[in-house]
């Protein structure tokens, strides 16, 4: 029986393993994470946009560098109560807790005396803010990602050189108005890794303004999108 892979936890050894180096990525997903078909789309980057496309192989969703008029839609119910009742008891499953464990470094649980268990990251990640149906609403940013857990993660996004959190025109102002979260993790060294969440609450740190967002669909599993 061949072993399984869990996302999670690779993502946390592989972050170990680099200790503080900075990571190898790609600026381009060359193939698909399903069906392998050769994509060679470019990756989504800090102050562009970021728009949905289907895999031609298998219609697997990623988001990637540009702006396009793709018609998209949710094919879950987001939330954490959605992702539970797909994979029973374990919102990641066995998949996602392996990329976890890679990411901190040991074997990652789901929860300890009913509580999450978080992870801390401290790592650059890109994250583009999407509306109730997964549609882009502005250009994505470069967010610090402060902790992770297979339920949600916490992020840290710092103001742009010379603005103030009270300016008329806030930095990143389109995060204000999103419902949902594209986090794309090739910075991480994972490309063509990418999570869909929900804002569940908003806050200013004095790194800048944090998020808390939930996963809406296990952590390692192809977007949940269609076409509209």
């Amino acid at each position: 029986m061949a072993a399984v892979i869990d996302p999670l936890q690779t993502l946390v050894a592989s972050l170990a393993e680099n200790g503080a180096q900075p990571i190898r990525s790609s600026c381009q997903l060359d193939t698909c994470l399903s069906c392998r078909r050769q994509l060679g789309w470019p990756v989504v980057a800090g102050d562009a946009w970021a728009s949905p496309v289907e895999c031609p192989g298998c219609g697997r969703w990623y988001y990637c560098r540009g702006r396009n008029q793709a018609g998209v839609k949710l094919t879950c119910s987001p939330g954490p109560a959605a992702v539970a009742a797909s994979v029973g008891d374990d919102p990641a499953g066995a998949w996602g807790r392996h990329m976890l464990g890679r990411l901190v470094g040991r074997p990652v649980v789901s929860r300890e005396c009913r509580k999450l268990v978080r992870y801390p990251i401290g790592r650059s990640i890109v994250v583009a803010p999407l509306d109730g149906d997964g549609r882009p609403l502005g250009e994505a940013c470069v967010a610090m990602l402060t902790d992770l857990s297979i339920e949600g993660m916490r992020l840290s996004i710092a103001p742009v050189p010379g603005t103030q959190p009270t300016d008329t025109q806030p930095p990143h102002a389109e995060l204000r108005d999103a419902e949902l979260l594209l986090a794309d993790l090739a910075p991480l060294g994972f490309v063509g890794m990418q999570a869909m969440s929900r804002i569940r609450w908003r806050g200013q740190g004095a790194a800048g303004e944090e998020l808390g967002a939930e996963f809406i669909h296990p952590f390692g599993d192809p977007l949940p999108i269609a076409n509209a």
